[in-house]
């Protein structure tokens, strides 16, 4: 794609937190963290990451910083937190406003501060944890959790505004529950006037020196000429692996791994359009707009311009848009990164020479004014570079983590360089690439060591022996944040849905986490048997069904809800309808299984007719299901056996013998599918669990765990998975 241009200001860095409960609100920040139980929690329990870093490092050090606040012209008194205090006052301040202009609503009834996990179950930590949200009136604002929810409010709009303009969150506005008492603090960037972002709290540990190992795995994107960053993109709290390389000249590939899983899931992967290119240019990722995603910038070394790439919000394609772009107020530099400086919650830019000489560039202004520069004494040739919070106070230091010896060291508060700053011998190897990050949630900086595709933590902070450094961010329940299958083509890639059982269609727009858009439409009546299929050859699936009932099959071209176009006599009872193109001709038609007689019978045709075309292929215990699966443009014929997982497959045109193909899916299976997931011609399986709601994809008909795994669709719901090719277009 061709990148667009939009300037914006430079606005709230990725040091800055950003606690917006939902995307209905702006940009969704971070996560409660996980909790070891659900409910109310112990004020001993502990709490990692953003969270505690700003808000305290358990209960009892959020408790000592509660402050009450009344909501304005009631008798009710809530426990809020004090770094949250500024923006309750702006709202008593808006609602004083309001009553000025003689708009009143009372509040009676009001919650605040509750050490306890969030409602339905779940062990992450409710926001009224950290004394952050606030429940006004709830009998008569309701947390409703219908399908679809339900909203039901006395507030007025004006009184939802109030709220809003100070940085709030209102659970009214949900998309997946409704929740209209609840009100939660986004952060100090969204409330108007809140000063300079608060220092971290005091870490959890002591000063270990980077000589342990908290964890050490395969990354993802494996072995090759990658360069890395470590952010949070996940939402957890938990840095996640950037993992960029130049695929050639104005093109970045990047895929981002996150740290739940082990490095093991590609959230997110891209093939980005920039102006550069390997030797000239460099880059790195930093949150420049304030919307707590990393954004990709590119320097132009020659010309000292950076270019940066925003990774979007919304309907815009990640990293399509130029969103800034300027001159660095120095020459020379051979180093790039972005950070807050000075808590202004504006990203600065950091440059370092091939000396060893570090500016720090102001971002207002746009990265002409020099904050900071002093030579550190560590030149780019013998060490590698990121930025941390040493000692807590709320700058990012510069730490240099050397290549010729295996010692760490930090340019603390830049003022000498690294004469007085603090150096440790450590175990963090000369060779390789290196990141900070927080992976353990301790509030210290810890070194992401990456070479031949293995990625080891190196511990900032002194942890006992024995300790679960995931348990705040990772959970064996959490849905993978997987992108799924990458559509390489070229041919077009199926995607999936499911049918529920009073005919809904629910269509999804792709395989990602990040996905969730669905196409709603009803067709048919209870007790018919869902299908899709490409009817007229357009490359797209639309809806038929077969009415056991009657023997009637009935289709249609698109996907609405609607009198069925196409009706014909299809089957006898107990046949077992399968959609396909049998033939070869780009049109899907209706043919049938026959497990009486464990025989399958072929029509080309949607119309009532004797099938054209019969062979034998049976499994006791097995139901069947179709796809391509050798990329002949014939769709084939497969069985599966929910009792061992066993699953065959006769390719169309293949004479009588064993099966072409024969393995065994995972026993998460309750129903298998197949399609082609990667755009290479060759449907493999998939299967779903109607426990859980997750498909699980393999990328070949052979055995082994599944390659890619989506939550999508309703858990514990009787549904009917559906495949096909279908483009979700919204108004």
């Amino acid at each position: 794609m061709v990148a667009t241009t939009i300037l914006v200001a430079p606005s709230v860095a990725s040091a800055d937190p950003d606690f917006t409960e939902s995307e209905t609100c702006g940009t969704a920040g971070y996560r409660g963290p996980l909790a070891a139980t659900g409910g109310w929690l112990p004020l001993s329990a502990e709490i990692y990451g953003p969270w505690a870093d700003f808000f305290g490092r358990n209960g009892y050090s959020v408790n000592n910083q509660l402050v009450s606040w009344r909501p304005y012209r009631s008798s009710r008194t809530v426990q809020v937190h004090s770094r949250a205090l500024p923006a309750f006052q702006l709202v008593n301040e808006n609602l004083a406003a309001e009553y000025a202009r003689g708009n009143y609503y009372p509040v009676t009834v009001a919650y605040g501060h509750a050490f306890r996990a969030v409602t339905g179950g779940s062990h992450r930590m409710s926001f009224h944890a950290f004394g952050t949200a606030v429940d006004i009136n709830p009998a008569q604002n309701p947390y409703n959790a219908d399908d679809p929810p339900v909203l039901v409010t006395n507030m007025p709009a004006w009184y939802v505004k109030a709220w809003q303009d100070a940085g709030f969150c209102w659970g009214g506005d949900w998309k997946s529950i409704k929740d209209a008492m609840h009100f939660s603090w986004r952060g100090p960037a969204t409330t108007p006037g809140y000063a300079a972002t608060p220092i971290l709290q005091t870490p959890v540990t002591s000063l270990a020196g980077y000589r342990n190992v908290g964890f050490t795995g395969a990354t993802a994107s494996g072995a090759g000429d990658w360069e890395y960053d470590v952010v949070d993109r996940s939402r957890d709290g938990a840095p996640d692996i950037y993992a960029w390389r130049w695929v050639g000249p104005g093109e970045i590939r990047l895929e981002i791994a996150s740290g739940f899983g082990d490095f093991e899931d590609i959230g997110i992967r891209e093939n980005i359009s920039v102006s550069g290119a390997a030797g000239t240019h460099g880059a790195t990722f930093a949150d420049y707009d304030g919307d707590s995603r990393a954004d990709l910038w590119v320097v132009d070394w020659a010309t000292e311009v950076v270019t940066i790439y925003g990774d979007t919000v919304g309907e815009a394609a990640r990293f399509t848009q130029v969103i800034a772009q300027h001159t660095l107020g120095v020459n020379n530099g051979v180093v790039l990164m972005g950070g807050d400086y000075n808590r202004d919650r504006v990203v600065e830019a950091y440059v370092v020479d091939a000396n060893g000489v570090v500016s720090i560039l102001a971002g207002v202004g746009g990265f002409q004014n020099v904050l900071v520069q002093v030579a550190t004494g560590a030149r780019p040739a013998w060490n590698r570079f990121d930025l941390g919070d040493y000692d807590g106070d709320g700058s990012l230091d510069l730490y240099a983590i050397s290549k010729v010896g295996q010692q760490v060291y930090v340019a603390n508060g830049f003022g000498t360089g690294y004469s007085t700053g603090p150096y440790w011998s450590t175990n963090v190897p000369k060779t390789g690439l290196v990141q900070l990050g927080d992976y353990d949630g301790d509030g210290r900086a810890d070194v992401y060591h990456f070479d031949g595709g293995t990625v080891t933590v190196y511990l900032g902070g002194l942890r006992s022996p024995g300790s679960d450094l995931q348990a705040w961010f990772d959970h064996p329940d959490l849905n993978p944040w997987d992108a799924g299958p990458e559509c390489v083509g070229p041919f077009r890639c199926d995607k999936v849905g499911y049918v529920k059982g009073n005919l809904e269609y629910n269509l999804r727009d792709n395989l990602s986490w990040e996905g969730g858009e669905y196409h709603e439409f009803f067709f048919g009546v209870p007790g018919d048997q869902p299908l899709m299929g490409d009817w007229d050859g357009d490359g797209v699936s639309t809806p038929g069904m077969f009415r056991p009932s009657s023997g009637f099959a009935y289709a249609a071209n698109t996907n609405a809800t609607q009198i069925a176009p196409i009706e014909f006599f299809f089957g006898i009872g107990g046949d077992i309808p399968l959609s396909g193109d049998w033939n070869g001709n780009g049109r899907d038609s209706l043919s049938i299984y026959r497990p009486s007689q464990g025989r399958f019978y072929v029509s080309n045709l949607l119309q009532t007719q004797f099938a054209e075309s019969s062979f034998d292929f049976s499994l006791p215990g097995s139901v069947p299901f179709a796809g391509d699966f050798n990329g002949d443009g014939k769709d084939d014929l497969g069985l599966y056996r929910a009792s061992d997982g066993y699953v065959v497959m006769r390719f169309m045109g293949a004479g009588p013998g064993p099966p072409d193909a024969a393995f065994y899916v995972g026993s998460e299976a309750h129903t298998v599918i197949a399609g082609d997931w990667t755009g290479d011609g060759v449907d493999t399986v998939a299967w779903h669990n109607d426990t859980d709601g997750r498909y699980y994809f393999r990328l070949t008909n052979t055995q082994g765990a599944a390659d890619h795994v989506l939550r999508a669709g309703p858990q514990a719901g009787a549904v009917t998975p559906v495949v096909g090719t279908w483009a979700i277009i919204t108004p």
